[in-house]
């Protein structure tokens, strides 16, 4: 039996004074089932921390350009394309850029940049398009190709390649009319599709890059030395530079988010199955009871220490869950591992039963104290007379003699 307060105690217990200002979120197939918050999202003059309060979340926006590709693809193939992850994307590059492809980038596949397994290598300012447009100059050396590296510029060059998909190559032009730059007009292109094709089918279609005023007020700190702090860029830094990073939302939209693209309300369920066969813009593995897991992080630290940390997870039972932290250095373990081992924590074992092993008579309640089958405590704390309603885990593994004084929970912190 799965225990959603319990799950979320968990999380809670283990981010509490861990991170000056921490929120997450639990989703329930699409419904939000718990949220949660502690700490402040700027310390002074003080704002509280709240699962509402938007913060940049890093790397776990690679998952949302996944996305987008997944639906740029649908969308084409529904009007008699035939594209897949396994198509090349040198169609898809800049024209400009055609003459100047390094070594592998005409034989790379989309399911190469959205794995990791392109062999590019990010320069320098690796986001922008004219440090992308070095890269694929670059290209792959043979030791690089096919080989796992974590590099930004794979899904920062995935801005200019929806765009390029969805409206053809002439988008990503020198000389494009009205347009500031070819890097600033795809980036409005990918920027508006997100907003339209991946976040509004869950009605998130006003989530930004940036805040958008005084009340989205965010600080990020460094935990150690709350002295040392750093806020968001404007809006047009973050717009040359979306893809592999930069989206800015809370934990409940970014739940929903996730809520809504595993129950096939943003890419048909085919395509999440794509993406979760073959880790497009998330990990996972098989350390969660009731089956696999899926997540990406999200991160940054600035050199005086000041950051932030996020992760999003899908887990068995219909469980979607978001954390994301304002604050670097206090946490003693890996966001992947809070909430796992949350989740793991929530599992009551033995399931509701309607009959009782022999009891045992503490004052006026009737308790028959157990070891389940995952070795911890359980006791059933009916009152005398009335019907047995399911186990309760007491944490500790106190003894009989010891539960006189908890109260009608019986559930010690």
């Amino acid at each position: 039996m799965f225990d959603l307060q319990r799950f979320a105690k968990k999380l809670d217990d283990q981010l509490r004074g861990r991170a000056v200002g921490y929120e997450y979120a639990v989703y329930q197939d699409e419904a939000l089932s718990a949220s949660g918050a502690g700490g402040y999202a700027v310390m002074f003059p003080p704002i509280v921390m709240t699962a509402d309060r938007r913060m940049t979340i890093a790397s776990m926006s690679k998952t949302i350009t996944a996305t987008a590709l997944m639906r740029a693809m649908e969308i084409k193939n529904a009007a008699g394309a035939n594209i897949s992850i396994d198509s090349r994307i040198a169609p898809y590059l800049p024209a400009a850029w055609k003459h100047h492809h390094g070594p592998h980038v005409d034989e790379m596949t989309f399911k190469d940049v959205l794995t990791h397994t392109s062999g590019l290598r990010s320069v320098e300012d690796e986001d922008l398009f004219d440090s992308l447009r070095q890269t694929i100059a670059n290209g792959s050396t043979d030791a690089n190709w096919h080989n796992y590296t974590y590099q930004n510029s794979n899904y920062s060059l995935l801005r200019i390649l929806i765009p390029n998909l969805l409206y053809g190559v002439g988008v990503s032009a020198v000389n494009v009319p009205g347009a500031e730059s070819p890097g600033h007009y795809t980036a409005k292109l990918y920027y508006n599709f997100v907003r339209e094709h991946v976040l509004g089918p869950v009605g998130l279609s006003g989530v930004s890059l940036a805040p958008q005023g005084p009340h989205e007020a965010i600080v990020y700190y460094n935990f150690d030395d709350r002295s040392q702090t750093c806020k968001d860029q404007d809006f047009d830094w973050y717009l040359l530079r979306v893809g592999a990073g930069h989206w800015f939302m809370s934990a409940k939209e970014y739940g929903r988010f996730i809520a809504g693209l595993r129950n096939g309300t943003i890419v048909s369920s085919a395509s999440f199955q794509q993406m979760t066969d073959n880790m497009l813009g998330m990990g996972g593995d098989d350390s969660t009871r009731g089956g696999r897991n899926w997540d990406h992080s999200g991160e940054f630290t600035t050199p005086n220490g000041a950051g932030m940390d996020g992760d999003w997870m899908i887990l068995p039972n219909g469980i979607t869950v978001v954390i994301l932290v304002n604050s670097r250095g206090g946490l003693k373990k890996p966001l992947q591992e809070v909430i796992k081992n949350a989740f793991n924590a929530a599992w009551l074992f033995p399931p509701t039963t309607k009959a009782a092993p022999a009891a045992t008579s503490l004052g006026s309640q009737i308790h028959a104290v157990i070891t389940g089958d995952d070795n911890r405590i359980y006791i059933n704390s009916a009152v005398d007379g009335q019907p047995f309603d399911g186990w309760l885990e007491v944490e500790g593994h106190q003894r009989p003699e010891h539960l006189r004084d908890l109260g009608r929970r019986w559930a010690a912190v």
